[in-house]
């Protein structure tokens, strides 16, 4: 049996990739790494370098990146994020476009989605998308 995916969003990579990062965040991104199953996509790839310090710390993020599954999304992933924008705002809910797109992305490639981002939960309450949450207690919607 092939263990599913694990898209990681840019909240839990950052916090793993800091000195002063969350050690619950950078453990369970440790682990997911050991087994094969973290995965990132285009839009997460660019939130972790837009923040590198220097041009070694691009590097660096670059090179370690480079490693770690990258998922694909479905051509229409624009289109599909707006629609779910518009459903959850007409639920009282709004969520910034990235949160969306990267939703479509875990959603389409059946991977679960691991986050420190209130979003992604409303996001799931909504939709089939499965999430887990690292971090301290996620805030109520």
């Amino acid at each position: 049996m092939t263990r599913r995916l694990v898209l990681a969003d840019a909240s839990v990579l950052i916090e793993a990739v800091q000195e002063q990062g969350d050690e619950i965040a950078r453990e369970r991104v440790r682990q997911l790494l050991a087994e094969d199953r973290l995965a990132v996509w285009e839009v997460t790839t660019a939130e972790l370098l837009v923040g590198a310090r220097n041009e070694s710390d691009y590097q660096r993020l670059s090179d370690r990146l480079l490693g770690i599954h990258m998922l694909h999304p479905p051509e229409n992933v624009w289109l599909r994020a707006a629609r779910l924008g518009y459903e959850l705002r007409r639920q009282g809910h709004t969520v910034p476009l990235a949160d969306l797109a990267t939703a479509i992305v875990a959603m389409h490639n059946d991977a679960d989605l691991l986050h420190r981002d209130r979003h992604f939960s409303v996001i799931a309450g909504a939709s089939n998308l499965r999430e887990e949450y690292v971090g301290p207690p996620c805030p109520e919607q």
